[in-house]
């Protein structure tokens, strides 16, 4: 199983850096893109300070006991 899950991580890594090939050359150079901006794969590392990060609201404790309390959820 885990040789065919880097199989397939490997062949969407070349998918997108193609992807990518062909998508530079045919904008200008400020438009280009990095390979993970085009096509994110769950793989990849994320930065710390990323613009997805920044749109993710991460609970608090505190807020998850409230949660857990309203939909009566145990743990």
């Amino acid at each position: 199983m885990e040789g065919y899950k880097l199989r397939e991580e490997d062949a969407w890594q070349r998918t997108r850096v193609v992807y990518a090939l062909i998508y530079n050359t045919n904008v200008d150079r400020h438009h280009q893109m990095k390979p993970q901006e085009l096509i994110p794969l769950p793989g990849d590392v994320k930065s710390e300070n990323s613009e997805e990060d920044a749109r993710i609201k991460y609970l608090t404790e505190e807020e998850r006991v409230q949660l857990r309390k309203l939909y009566k959820l145990g743990n």
